[in-house]
């Protein structure tokens, strides 16, 4: 469903609480014609440091994402995002969980640093990364991608959005 100024799409973008920076970098990919919305998902357990309490953190977020979609419901939403940090030096029960992604897509992963380290892809969507990456890339001479980057992307790819974007 469009409406008047999002003529094109509208997004929902689903984010924990405790994220501060996603919305602005998505808003920062703004194509004309398109417009996010965004979702929170509320955590009173934000406590990420080891397995047991990463399994209670899943176990309540899966619960609070359904009233993060159904807090933009009415806006008519005609594609999901969801954006979520995997790991940091704070979060090391994470580390596996962007291990087990990356190899589910069939990439190898060598070692992970958790944010002590510039990555080729930076795991955390509430880094200000989009620019961390770029000055990367040219460090090291190859292509460095923040995953809010890819993943905005990702969801205009989906929705035949093809507009030309710097970042």
């Amino acid at each position: 469903m469009v409406g008047h100024l999002a003529n094109r799409a509208q997004f929902e973008l689903i984010i924990p609480s405790t994220h501060t920076s996603v919305e602005a970098k998505f808003n920062h990919k703004l194509v004309p014609g398109v417009s996010w919305h965004s979702g929170r998902i509320f955590s009173t357990k934000p406590e990420l440091s080891f397995n047991e309490t990463l399994e209670a953190f899943l176990v309540e977020l899966r619960s609070q994402m359904k009233l993060a979609v159904k807090s933009v419901c009415h806006a008519k939403i005609d594609y999901f995002v969801m954006c979520m940090s995997a790991c940091s030096q704070s979060f090391p029960a994470g580390d596996q969980q962007v291990v087990d992604f990356f190899t589910h897509i069939r990439c190898e992963v060598t070692a992970t640093f958790g944010f002590k380290c510039p990555t080729t892809i930076p795991a955390g969507t509430n880094l200000l990364a989009v620019k961390a990456s770029a000055e990367l890339e040219v460090e090291l001479g190859k292509s460095v991608i923040a995953i809010s980057t890819a993943t905005v992307w990702h969801a205009y790819g989906m929705n035949e959005i093809k507009d030309q974007i710097s970042g």
